[in-house]
This record gives structure tokens, sequence and C-alpha cells, in this order.
């Protein structure tokens, strides 16, 4: 099996790059990052069991049509909610939802499953128990938890035409190559 990493020098992204090989049926991994963070560590000792390949793509600009096919991508790359990013509220708009549009049309292309990282931030503030299924909890209070809101939209208008899972994590916590 061949998997697709984007954002693979980020937290969630170097997390994945180390653990991947416990995966046995993985055999070949392509990582894609633009080093906007400067993590060039994560890619160092990487397991030698598993087959890998690096990009120094930025995905908001560049497609990826070209690659082969994979049978899976994890979509992680994007500027996070990290140290204030409402004044740079713009760009991440232009960032994130590029690079989406670009992970749609490559899966939809290749025909690769896509695991879309989203955030339990698209709830904002709650005190109770959350249903998934209410849009009304819905209240996003960042760029990011907006972005990740348009993003889960722009799968389910492709959802015909692209087999994906949307997961919604919570704060993340440990220790990983990609952490700030």
């Amino acid at each position: 099996m061949k998997l697709l990493i984007t954002g693979a020098c980020g937290h969630i992204g170097s997390y994945l790059v180390e653990q991947v090989h416990k995966i046995k049926k993985i055999k070949e991994v392509v990582l894609i990052d633009n080093f906007n963070a400067h993590r060039y560590h994560t890619l160092f000792n990487l397991n030698k069991k598993i087959k890998f390949s690096f990009y120094n793509i930025d995905l908001s600009k560049t497609q990826l049509d070209k690659f082969k096919k994979t049978d899976f991508v994890i979509h992680c790359a994007s500027h996070t909610n990290a140290q204030g990013r409402f004044s740079i509220k713009k760009e991440m708009f232009r960032n994130n939802i590029a690079c989406m549009k670009n992970i749609i049309n490559y899966c939809k292309l290749k025909k690769s499953k896509l695991i879309h990282i989203s955030s339990t931030s698209v709830y904002g503030k709650q005190v109770k128990i959350v249903n998934e299924d209410d849009e009304n909890l819905l209240k996003p209070q960042s760029p990011y938890a907006e972005i990740k809101l348009i993003e889960e939209k722009m799968l389910k208008k492709n959802k015909n035409k692209i087999n994906y899972m949307t997961f919604r994590f919570g704060t993340i916590a440990g220790v990983s190559k990609g952490m700030r």
C-alpha cells in the first residue's frame, strides 16, 4: 500500500511519519511539506522498513496531478491556529483552501482515499456534550476553525467523487518531532 502525507513535518504529520512503519501493509510513503516551519529534523532517522520519498512543495501553489497514484492521502498541511493567526487571516484562508482544493483534485483524479484532519475547534466554546449531527453547535471562533468548516463543506460537495473520512481532533498533546 502507498500513502501520501501532506504537512509531513508538522506536529501531527511528523508523528504519523515516525509511527507509520507499524502498519505492515504500508510499503511506500510520499511525504510533502513546504518547510515553512523549518523542522527539517523531522525527516532524520526514518524507519528503513518503508520506502520514503520527500518533496519540498507548497501545496497552495503546486498541483499534484503529475504524482503517481497513492492508495491513501492523509492531509495535515495547513496554517494552524498557533501564535495569534488572526493577524494573517487572509493568508490562512488563501493557503489552506488552496491546499484543500489541490488535495481534492488529486484524490478525484487518482481515485485515492482521503483522511482529512479537522478540529473540534469548529464547535467554539461548549459546556455540554456535543452532538456532531447538530449544525447549530458549529460556532468557530478562530480563522483556523472557520477554514476547517469550509474544508468539510468542500468535501461534502464532492462526496460522490471522492472517498474520504474527516476526523475532528481535539487539542493535541504530547511530543512529536514537528511540535513547536
